[in-house]
């Protein structure tokens, strides 16, 4: 994208802008420590047609310019690790997104019914 790497990190670590671009996150709020910060917590709001949901999230990798990454929790488990990565390309950057799934056989099945997400 035609962006400056650290112009577009400050969009991706600011947590509270995600309903903004995402087709299921709606929001989210810092709960403690520094926004953004490696260790930090928010809590982000989901939506699909028929259900809301909230997870807790710790920030994991606060790279300015670089990468960001957070771990979500959804009722104490473990659901994803989201990690955001900025490389520098000439006229601006490119990002590339990625999803680890890390929730629990049964977890998987069972969240396919609310979320539609569904295991790979």
């Amino acid at each position: 994208m035609a962006a400056d790497p650290q112009d577009v990190y400050e969009l991706i670590a600011d947590v509270t802008r995600i309903g903004e671009w995402s087709p299921e996150a709606t929001g989210a709020e810092w709960l403690n420590g520094e926004p953004g910060a490696v260790g930090s917590t928010f809590r982000g709001h989901n939506r699909r047609p028929w259900v809301k949901w909230s997870t807790i999230c710790t920030v994991t990798a606060a790279g300015p310019g670089k990468r960001f990454a957070f771990d979500v929790k959804a009722a104490g488990r473990p659901v994803a690790a989201w990690e955001l990565e900025i490389v520098p390309r000439d006229g601006g950057c490119e990002v590339t997104q990625r999803t680890f799934d890390q929730r629990s056989l049964l977890y998987k099945v069972t969240s396919v019914v609310t979320t539609e997400v569904r295991a790979d």
